[in-house]
């Protein structure tokens, strides 16, 4: 790579966008002494002083919904690192403090060339956690692959057997990544290879075995975790998942670098998921009919992308004996896709008298929908059928009430049969605070993995988004069930329609250490 398409990176997880934060965490500041284009700590207007007693802050490197990244060096030692740190405002957010330290633990237990290694463990001066990770420089398999094209499977190959490697070790000890992809495999130069991978984010990641509780507290059943090209058919329907999940997801990843296309792809998020669970992958020759790879290695794709967890490879072992096997002639059989399609709806659709009716013509689309989590609003999407019609094209904008009455219909046919809470998870282009429009209360903020929760109920409640320098966002939500949707919330220039965001909740009382009472 040439030096100006080189990005340095030393974040993990920065969904959102990467622009570098305007400044240092709360409590640091420029110093001076810290030379040219770096920083010192500095608390409370004394001297400057060292993150952890031992780290320069030197400049920020990037922000995303949750953290932001700072270049640091290690003063005894000299050497360069990047830490990650909570953004200030989720400090009081039990939740994300949870998941944050969550992230640092499973990633710190992986110890392999091909994962980031995160070395240490602290608070800021103001209380945010903070973790320690090697500093890379390279780019993502998805910045490769959007400026060079599809790639050659001898190269393809290279890679996949280094992400075999690392997820293996990481699904030893019983840490499923649960959102591979190509922006979250890192290619560096290292060990004299100029294509080394580096797997970061491990953000969304799920404990398996004794350490279960912890992750399970935080992700609940019926909530799709992950992105959603990448995900599997049980992932996309909010199913326990295993290991396996991401080995259909090195089956996605291989088959866009050998392409340059995805496998499955919709109008909508929603439709995204169903092609996961209910459409057979396309043969290479129909995402890219020019491209040419040896034979065998689509029947690896395809074993991989099978939708049943039992028919794909059974480990990440496995999936790599595969790939070197085709080096010496051996080659997997070509399976056929155990992909049932979608199942045929009874027309007319309606949402109508009778339960029972209704409960049957909607049995193939309720999993799915209750496992997504989807609330039809607005410009997300609206799905609203009349007896014997079909949707007409002016229909495609509908009005507040018509975006009501699909919002509870949908509501009724996604419910979960749980008495609790229901969980919302809201996803917009910019973050933005969940307020209640009637108290002015702030209900949470969108983009947090977590999302925010409603008591249960059947009758719509009003919901407002408010973001500086956006216009607010007003719409209706029926908590009947789970729900996820996103919204683009839009710029306005007018300074006056500018909002103050709510003071965020108090401080988290207390901060786990992730390394164990062992470590600092």
């Amino acid at each position: 790579m040439s030096d100006s398409r080189k990005t340095k990176i030393g974040y993990e997880g920065m969904r959102g966008g990467t622009e570098p934060p305007a400044s240092l965490p709360p409590g640091f500041e420029p110093s001076a002494e810290a030379g040219e284009g770096s920083h010192a700590g500095k608390k409370d207007g004394h001297d400057p002083d060292l993150l952890g007693g031992c780290y320069q802050l030197l400049r920020p490197l990037g922000a995303g919904g949750m953290s932001e990244v700072y270049l640091a060096r290690h003063e005894r030692i000299g050497k360069q690192v990047a830490i990650k740190v909570l953004a200030d405002k989720h400090r009081g957010k039990a939740v994300l403090v949870e998941r944050f330290l969550l992230e640092a633990r499973a990633t710190a237990q992986v110890d392999h060339p091909n994962v980031i290694d995160i070395s240490d463990f602290g608070e800021t001066p103001q209380g945010a956690p903070y973790f320690v990770m090697e500093y890379l420089e390279g780019e993502s398999l998805g910045e490769t692959l959007r400026r060079e094209g599809p790639l050659p499977w001898p190269r393809v190959a290279h890679f996949l057997l280094q992400i075999a490697e690392g997820l293996a070790a990481a699904h030893d000890l019983g840490v499923v990544h649960r959102d591979l992809k190509p922006d979250n495999c890192i290619r560096v130069s290292a060990e004299g290879d100029p294509d080394f991978i580096k797997i970061i984010d491990f953000g969304v990641a799920k404990l398996l075995g004794e350490q279960a509780t912890e992750s399970g507290r935080l992700t609940k059943t019926g909530i799709v975790v992950g992105t959603p090209e990448y995900v599997a058919p049980e992932q996309a329907q909010g199913q326990e998942v295993d290991h396996r999940v991401d080995i259909y997801a090195l089956g996605v990843l291989m088959t866009e670098l050998l392409t340059g296309k995805l496998p499955f792809t919709g109008e909508s998020y929603v439709e995204v998921l169903m092609a996961q669970s209910y459409d057979p992958a396309p043969r290479f020759a129909e995402l890219a009919p020019s491209v040419e790879v040896p034979d065998g290695v689509e029947a690896i794709a395809r074993k991989a992308l099978q939708k049943q967890p039992d028919h794909r490879f059974e480990s990440m072992a496995a999936f790599a004996e595969a790939i070197v096997g085709l080096g010496v002639g051996r080659r997997l059989r070509t399976m056929d896709d155990d992909a049932a399609g979608r199942p045929e709806v009874v027309s007319p659709m309606r949402f109508a008298d009778q339960a029972a009716k209704k409960a049957a013509r909607w049995r193939w689309i309720g999993p799915l929908l209750a496992g997504v989590g989807l609330l039809a609003l607005g410009a997300s999407l609206t799905l609203v059928w009349r007896a014997g019609d079909e949707p007409k094209a002016d229909q495609a904008q509908a009005s507040p009430p018509r975006e009501e009455a699909a919002a509870t219909e949908l509501g009724s046919v996604a419910a979960s049969p749980q008495l609790g809470p229901v969980s919302v998870i809201i996803e917009t282009n910019v973050e933005a605070e969940i307020i209640d429009p009637e108290t002015g209360a702030s209900l949470g903020w969108t983009n947090a993995p977590e999302g925010f929760e409603l008591a249960r109920g059947k009758q719509p409640i009003p919901l407002r988004l408010v973001a500086e320098g956006y216009a607010d966002y007003d719409f209706q939500l029926v908590p009947s069930g789970d729900r996820r949707f996103r919204h683009e919330l839009e710029r306005v220039d007018d300074e006056a329609s500018k909002r103050q965001r709510k003071p965020r909740i108090k401080e988290h009382e207390q901060l786990k250490n992730p390394f164990g009472a062992g470590r600092p």
